[in-house]
């Protein structure tokens, strides 16, 4: 009946329970997010890595010009990932990098802010 389910709400084990269960899904989530930014990290390196033995292989067998070719498609590259990180906003991004929840809050509620900005200018 409607007061049994009152009392289980209310009582202090359920919120307890309640409130433990919230937190660990939050920190599993901020584990993943952590992991998937330390993998993409990961990738970026080796990619770099490999470019980089490539255009040593091309220079060796034919001539500089691969080298001059290689950095500004290296450049190109960075260029890219500045514009998304401007348009997708990698504050929390890099929040979750740093591990700490106060940094995640603060870029979460910055990114809210700068969604709120952006809605408003379009309506003006």
């Amino acid at each position: 009946d409607r007061q049994s389910i009152l009392l289980h709400e209310n009582g202090k084990k359920h919120k307890e329970n309640l409130e433990t269960s919230l937190q660990k899904k939050r920190d599993d989530k901020l584990a993943q997010e952590k992991k998937v930014v330390d993998m993409r990290k990961a990738l970026e390196a080796m990619n770099r890595a490999a470019g980089e033995a490539h255009v040593q292989d091309i220079d060796r067998y034919h001539g500089v010009g691969g080298l001059d070719r290689y950095y500004a498609e290296q450049q190109q590259q960075q260029q890219q990932q500045q514009q998304q990180q401007q348009q997708y906003g990698s504050s929390r991004i890099n929040a979750v990098a740093e591990g700490t929840k106060k940094n995640e809050k603060k870029a979460w509620e910055a990114s809210r802010k700068k969604k709120k900005r952006g809605l408003d200018n379009d309506n003006n």
